[in-house]
């Protein structure tokens, strides 16, 4: 796979399109990915979804983002690790970071 900024939102897009509703691609020290509107968004995970944002083209340099290793950037997308949105507060307190979708799906 190429490592551009255009594969990156298109796989990552891929992912969570793929994933059970609600759930949260963590993308990096405490930041989530999810879908907003079906488009890709990005938080960190203490502020939760409500302060999301698009993803910015500009901190993307070269193979990776600003501030990170290629492997750091798309080891994300190779080994995909989701959360799901819980009811507590604070908003990621509820996430369940250990059981796959189809087991929270089916309630187990």
């Amino acid at each position: 796979m190429e490592h551009t900024y255009a594969a990156y939102m298109a796989r990552l897009a891929e992912l969570l399109r793929a994933a059970a509703p609600g759930a949260v691609l963590e993308i990096g020290s405490n930041l989530g990915a999810a879908l907003l509107d079906d488009a890709p968004v990005c938080f960190d995970l203490d502020d939760g979804i409500d302060c999301a944002a698009d993803f910015d083209r500009s901190a993307w340099s070269g193979d990776a983002w600003d501030g990170e290793t290629a492997d750091q950037t798309w080891g994300a997308l190779e080994d995909p690790q989701f959360a799901y949105r819980g009811a507590t507060m604070p908003w990621h307190a509820g996430l369940d970071y250990a059981r796959p979708a189809d087991q929270l799906e089916a309630g187990v």
